[in-house]
């Protein structure tokens, strides 16, 4: 399982105040370069648009909170781009009402293998 993603995987975090919003366009410095994209922030359908040229053939986008209904353009936008979509619905944990993470997939052998 897994057996596309490294053994030592870099994980590479880079810090951008929100207020700018030079956090949305931050991804767009990289192509084909992510096996996992995880949207959890303010501008998600923008991050989402700005994202699919920096995926690896194989990669999956990861979508926090994708029960709320103000990012319906970023879902539509991936489904159109013939992206699947797997929900997970649970508990969060940080409070006790439920919520949902969605993975994207778009192609059949991908780094989840999904």
């Amino acid at each position: 399982m897994f057996s596309s993603l490294s053994k030592n995987p870099l994980i590479d975090y880079k810090f951008r105040e929100l207020e700018s919003n030079k956090y949305v366009e931050e991804i767009t410095n990289y192509t084909n370069e992510f096996d996992i994209v995880v949207l959890d922030g303010r501008e998600r359908v923008q991050c989402c648009k700005n994202s699919l040229l920096a995926l690896k053939k194989g990669g999956v986008i990861i979508w926090d909170n994708s029960d709320r209904h103000e990012y319906d353009e970023g879902y539509k936008y991936l489904l159109a781009n013939n992206f699947k979509r797997i929900d997970f619905q649970g508990l969060g944990p940080i409070n006790s009402r439920a919520w949902c993470t969605s993975v994207f997939y778009k192609e059949r052998e991908n780094c989840l293998d999904i």
